[in-house]
């Protein structure tokens, strides 16, 4: 169990709260501290000759509210949890990165506005950078979360690669942290494998694969269900999440290059953009 800390990205909305929120409960159960981080950026306005409007007495007076509002934020949720927080200048996923960094965090936390559409396609949502980048595991919040919840389901999804091994270490540990239900899904498409006799197969093997991946990562005590579900991956690991009432998704990534996210996007963020709960995308540090 990790007690690297935990920092909670905000930015003032209800769902950043909800996710400061979720930070807390996954520290308290870890024995970490919370460091809460606030990243901005103050827009420069152009002038018709030139130059920018930006005075250093403008800039005193944002930082002094967003530093007043900061604290206030962090002394109302403050608990038995050690809490610091800090106020960072910069572009919210470089800065973010650079915070995770300096202060060794083991788990960054943040929520997601729930964006759709050419905005989403051409720049991505801070969350889905973040996610793609950071070098440690990041949990997502979605939209209408109303805050921690008890976790008593988890789902992971894995595709027996090795981003799966590192999802499934990820989601043992918490649903151990949890006292949670863990299952454990692989997608497959069935109709690749032509007669059913075929298909009959392909799934036996699968199963021995799965049986065989959790069987490397033994939990004594804990709950591990195992599930095969056919279709689109992003698609049925919502959606059997949903059937199973499952309280957070844990994914991995395979750190695809930037051509390849922006022609297709991965399976982790495809499912950051379904999920109705809490997604945790597991990464290897690095």
């Amino acid at each position: 169990m990790s007690t690297r800390p935990v920092l909670a990205a905000i930015d003032f909305s209800p769902t950043s709260v909800a996710a400061l929120e979720f930070a807390i409960a996954v520290a308290k159960k870890r024995g970490a501290p919370v460091h809460v981080v606030h990243a901005y950026a103050i827009p420069i306005v152009p002038l018709a000759e030139g130059g920018a409007l930006l005075t250093d007495d403008f800039d005193h007076q944002v930082r002094a509210a967003l530093e007043r509002d900061l604290g206030q934020l962090v002394a109302a949720h403050r608990t038995h949890v050690e809490m610091e927080w800090h106020l960072v200048h910069g572009p919210p996923v470089e800065a973010l990165l650079r915070e995770a960094r300096r202060l060794g965090a083991g788990l960054v936390v943040l929520g997601t506005h729930g964006r759709s559409g050419f905005t989403r396609f051409v720049l991505g949502s801070v969350a889905e950078r973040l996610a793609r980048a950071c070098p440690v595991s990041v949990l997502v919040v979605p939209p209408r979360e109303a805050g921690p919840r008890s976790v008593r389901s988890i789902l992971c999804g894995v595709d027996f690669s090795v981003g799966a091994d590192v999802a499934l270490r990820a989601a043992l540990e918490l649903a151990a942290e949890q006292g949670a239900t863990l299952h454990v899904a692989h997608v497959w498409d069935a109709g690749l494998h032509g007669a059913s006799d075929v298909r009959a197969r392909a799934e036996s093997d699968l199963r021995r694969e799965l049986e065989s991946l959790v069987g490397r990562h033994p939990m004594p005590g804990l709950v591990v269900q195992r599930h095969l579900a056919t279709g689109v991956p992003y698609v049925a690991l919502v959606e059997l999440g949903r059937s199973l009432a499952a309280d957070m998704i844990v994914v991995g990534t395979h750190g695809k290059s930037a051509l390849e996210h922006f022609l297709m996007g991965s399976v982790a963020e495809r499912v950051l953009r379904g999920s109705p709960v809490p997604v945790l995308v597991a990464r290897q540090e690095r």
